[in-house]
Order: structure tokens, then C-alpha cells, then sequence
């Protein structure tokens, strides 16, 4: 186990323990960098480069920065495969992890607050400028495909047809019954009578003279 001590522009002085074993290619530091943002903590660069430039145990060297990982396949968040058609897109990609990972080094090797504040920021406003154009060109995209679609005819409702007269109104229980013990019955215009079962074409009457 090593410590090794650091101090801050405002004069504190910092304290970290190391532990390293060259038999087990192995490092690891108290401040836990690597295990929450998986990249390498200054402690352990420092430390490396005192005792005479020791490698970089293998465990701080992701695949992703490595020469094989050019050969590799490619996936997404979701672990769908990337297919690059043109090897420009390849090398366009090498040289944007080289020139990011300077970047982020720098104010880590240097420990310096500010830079790194100004890199952040710079990645996000990055991030958004990316995203904005990419969810542009999907929009065209998508534009483009639906103007040479084929315009098909759209089949509406047929018009709803409003029979002549005026429907009959919808009547209470007790109107209902009212009505009802109105009503006496037929009334047969031969005769005169109320409530035959007969009419004017088969009253008894006029048929019987």
C-alpha cells in the first residue's frame, strides 16, 4: 500500500491510498474514480510515472480504445449492430475518440477545476447541437417519404338521410294511461255506434236495410 499526497489551489492537502501489485497487474486508488466514471484517477498516472513508468495495468484500458477495437462490431445502446459502409466513417470515428479523449485528459492530468467545468459544458452544448441536427434530418426524411407516397381516396360516412315529418314524442306512463281510458273505441261512421268492431264498409246496418 502507497499514499500519496496532493494539494489543491487553495493549499489542502489531499491524501490517498494505493495499493498495487506488479505480480497481479493490479492497481487501485481510495478516491474510486475509476470505478464510478471508468477512467483512470491522476493518483494512480502519478504514481505509475514516479516508479519509473510503470504500464498501465490492464484493468484502466477499455476495449473501445484500443486498435482491435477498429475490427470489432459496432452496436448501439440497445446492442443493435452498426453498420458502417465506408471506411471513412472509420477513421472519422478513430480520430474523434483521439481528439476527445486529449481533451478530457488535459484538465484531469492537470487537476485543474476550471477546464474540466469548461469541457463538460462544451460536451453537453456539443450534445444538444448534435441531436437538434439529427432529429432534423430524420424529419426530412420522413417528409420525403410521405410526398411520394401514393394519394389514396378516403371513403367517408354516407350523408344522413332525415325521414319527412315530425317523430312522435316519447310519452309518460301515466299520459299513456290517461289516453287509454279516453279511448272508447272505433267509432263506425255507418251506423253511428262507439265501440263496434265493425266500420262503414261492413256496418250491419246499411248492408241489412
Amino acid at each position: 500500500m502507497y499514499v500519496v499526497e496532493s494539494s489543491t489551489k487553495e493549499g489542502v492537502c489531499r491524501v490517498r491510498e494505493i495499493v498495487y501489485d506488479k505480480e497481479l497487474d493490479f492497481a487501485s486508488c481510495a478516491c474510486k474514480k475509476f470505478k464510478s466514471e471508468r477512467i483512470s484517477c491522476r493518483h494512480i498516472l502519478e504514481f505509475l510515472r514516479l516508479f519509473g513508468n510503470i504500464p498501465l495495468p490492464n484493468q484502466f484500458i477499455m476495449k473501445r480504445w484500443t486498435r482491435g477495437a477498429k475490427c470489432q462490431i459496432i452496436t448501439d445502446k440497445q446492442g443493435v449492430e452498426i453498420s458502417l459502409q465506408h471506411s471513412s466513417m472509420l477513421t472519422w470515428r478513430a480520430k474523434l475518440f483521439q481528439l476527445a479523449s486529449e481533451v478530457i485528459d488535459k484538465p484531469i492530468i492537470d487537476e485543474d477545476e476550471e477546464a474540466s467545468v469548461i469541457v463538460n459544458d462544451g460536451f453537453q452544448s456539443l450534445l444538444g447541437k448534435i441531436e437538434s441536427i439529427v432529429s432534423n434530418t430524420k424529419s426530412r426524411s420522413i417528409s420525403e417519404k410521405g410526398s411520394t407516397a401514393h394519394d389514396y381516396e378516403t371513403l367517408k360516412d354516407p350523408s344522413i338521410v332525415r325521414v319527412k315529418g315530425c317523430g312522435q314524442r316519447l310519452k309518460r306512463g301515466k299520459e299513456k294511461a290517461t289516453n287509454a281510458a279516453k279511448y272508447k273505441g272505433r267509432r263506425c261512421n255507418g251506423c253511428g255506434k262507439i265501440g263496434q268492431s265493425h266500420d262503414k264498409r261492413n256496418c250491419p246496418l246499411l248492408n241489412n236495410p
